[in-house]
Parts: C-alpha cells; structure tokens; sequence
C-alpha cells in the first residue's frame, strides 16, 4: 500500500468511494484532538447507512500511515500528506462529497511582522461569508 499517487491510464488520479472500504478498520486522528473531523467522518458514513469502525487513533496523519504500512486498515488525510512516500501505500481522492473542516489562525495583532499582516490581508480578501470553501481529503488504504 504506498504513498505514491495511483494514476489511470488517462493521468487522472484515481478516486474510491467510500462503500469499498466500509470492511475495513479506520485509522483515525483521535477524537479529543478533532472533534469537527470526527463528526465529519461520521455524517459521511451516515450518506452510506454505516458508522465507522475505528480501529486506532492516532495523533497524526505520519502516525496512521506508518500504521497503515503495517498493513492495518484506511485513514483520511489531507492532500499535502501525499509528499510522505511509503512502499505500498496508496492516495486516492474520495469520490463524493468532500469532507469540509472549518480552519482559522491564531496570531499577534501587534507583532509588527509583514508576513503576518499580508497573511491576514490574502485571506480577508478571499473571505466569503456563508460559503464553506472544500479541502481537497484523501484516503490511503
């Protein structure tokens, strides 16, 4: 199972729906840590009429896939995890609806430092109120 990008024939990355893996064990990130994932995996497995077996916690997404090399189950994670390369590990996008975790930042208003202020500047320019922007998800297995 391994942590390159299996592609098609076409180049596309391929995607899985998440019915295939409802045998398998979850490698999930605990739930004390992200409650908001925790019930976004949970209402995507409800659109299945399934709940999810969770078959550890981890406390990071380097954590479950080095328990997914060990041949245990499927995690989520976030696109940016695919740069953690592992012989035979798989990334697929999740066909369907994406799940959606709202972020923000945390900052000094005083720091003086340029980067933090042109930080806030790009993303108050891109804020649109009541729209929830998806964040690319994948599932390794």
């Amino acid at each position: 199972m391994g942590c390159d990008l299996t592609e098609t024939p076409a180049g596309g990355v391929r995607t899985i729906r998440l019915r295939e893996l409802l045998h398998l064990p979850m490698i999930a990130v605990a739930k004390r840590l992200c409650p908001q994932l925790h019930d976004r995996i949970h209402q995507a497995f409800a659109r299945e009429n399934s709940k999810p077996q969770i078959g550890q916690e981890v406390t990071t997404a380097a954590e479950a896939i080095s328990i997914i090399v060990g041949g245990l189950g499927f995690a989520y994670v976030r696109e940016c995890d695919h740069q953690f390369r592992c012989p035979g590990v798989t990334f697929k996008r999740i066909a369907g609806e994406p799940l959606i975790l709202e972020n923000g930042i945390v900052y000094q208003p005083d720091s003086g430092s340029p980067i933090v202020h042109a930080l806030i500047a790009a993303l108050s320019n891109r804020k649109e109120p009541g729209v929830a922007k998806p964040i690319s998800t994948s599932l390794i297995a």
